[in-house]
């Protein structure tokens, strides 16, 4: 029989914007962020849409 190992692999608890750029907090503790306009459909959202 074979074995296999399980990892859990970190997700996201929370979200945020600042300016143009998303922030994610991963169950890990790590923290990533990368700029809005990145992605089209981010790119086309307003500050206030970003925020919500």
């Amino acid at each position: 029989m074979n074995s296999t190992k399980i990892e859990n692999e970190p997700c996201a608890i929370r979200a945020w914007a600042e300016g143009r750029m998303i922030y994610l907090e991963l169950t890990d503790g790590r923290i990533a962020g990368f700029p809005a306009d990145r992605f089209k459909i981010l790119k086309e959202a307003s500050e206030a849409e970003l925020k919500r």
